[in-house]
């Protein structure tokens, strides 16, 4: 199984978890990755070299990077053929609010609807609190979650979901596995 993974990362939390999909796709899964930084990518980067295609995107002001909507917008057509799956990384995900729930929920469908992509899974995965905040936006958001930490990505979640997707793509035969939803 060829995985391709394409992820935008502004602060890195999002390429750390990339990476550690496709060591666990790797190492648990046999599989062969390639992750490539969607900056990187070269304009005649081939999908359907790829047996699957999962896309990682930061959220930030509610909106996705214009480099990932761009990707998905270009290689719609083999996205379509092929399995695929989106992984959202926010610290929304880590805010118990429920209206930050939705936020972040909208915040997807949006994407979504903006590239017309569905991919065949999505993944949600708490990020990281860099420590290039600023004070106040620090201050305001630490009131909200552990002052303990800094990273509040659920590893095993992130592990479960690259297992998933394994198992899902084996059992279809690569034929595209049904739409699943995971917060993390």
């Amino acid at each position: 199984m060829n995985v391709l993974l394409v992820f935008a990362s502004d602060q890195g939390q999002t390429a750390r978890i990339m990476r550690y999909i496709g060591e666990t796709l790797e190492e648990e899964a046999s599989a062969h990755v390639q992750i490539l930084d969607v900056r990187d990518s070269p304009p005649s980067l081939a999908l359907e070299a790829h047996d699957a295609v999962i896309i990682g995107a930061s959220l930030h002001n509610w909106r996705f990077q214009d480099a990932i909507a761009d990707f998905v917008s270009y290689h719609l057509d083999a996205l379509g053929r092929l399995p695929t799956a989106f992984v959202s990384v926010s610290l929304a995900q880590a805010d118990p609010d429920p209206a930050r729930q939705r936020q972040l929920d909208e915040s997807l469908e949006h994407f979504f609807q903006e590239t017309r992509w569905r991919p065949d899974r999505i993944a949600s995965f708490a990020g990281a609190f860099p420590e290039t905040r600023s004070p106040w936006l620090s201050r305001l958001f630490w009131r909200r979650l552990d002052r303990e930490r800094d990273d509040f990505t659920d590893w095993d979640a992130v592990a479960r979901f690259a297992l998933s997707f394994a198992q899902a793509m084996r059992a279809s035969n690569a034929h595209p596995p049904p739409l699943e939803f995971r917060r993390g």
